[in-house]
């Protein structure tokens, strides 16, 4: 993505998520926010299961598309690693939704509603492949 877009971007994002930034954790995993992602977008041509909301002869650019729409519909721009402990331990609501079953997993919870929330959460590893 072009520095030119990433700009237009964030001008359109709201303050909250604007000027959040990665930030260390003493462990060595990374606080990741929604800007963050902004950041690291690939284009990938499976779409990570939402070729189905677009047609790919209307939208070639994924990137393009996910910074004008997705973002907005709070879809995430790819799959993400998530370390389930450093979520759950700083979000401990959602481990009594998962003991309620309204949802499998962290991962589960966050893919579902905690990214759409803005929910801050921590990659389970440097090492995880690329989506």
């Amino acid at each position: 993505m072009t520095e030119e877009l990433q700009d237009s971007v964030r001008g359109d994002l709201p303050d909250e998520i604007r000027d959040e930034t990665g930030a260390g954790t003493q462990d060595g995993t990374a606080e990741i926010t929604r800007l963050e992602l902004l950041r690291r977008i690939r284009v990938n041509a499976r779409l990570d299961g939402n070729a189905v909301t677009l047609p790919r002869d209307v939208l070639a650019d994924a990137a393009a598309h996910y910074t004008m729409a997705g973002i907005y519909e709070g879809r995430m721009p790819y799959r993400v690693p998530l370390d389930n402990a450093a979520y759950l331990e700083n979000h401990q609501d959602v481990l009594s939704s998962i003991r309620e079953g309204a949802f499998r997993s962290a991962l589960d919870h966050f893919v579902r509603v905690g990214f759409a929330e803005g929910r801050t959460f921590w990659l389970a590893s440097r090492e995880a492949p690329d989506p």
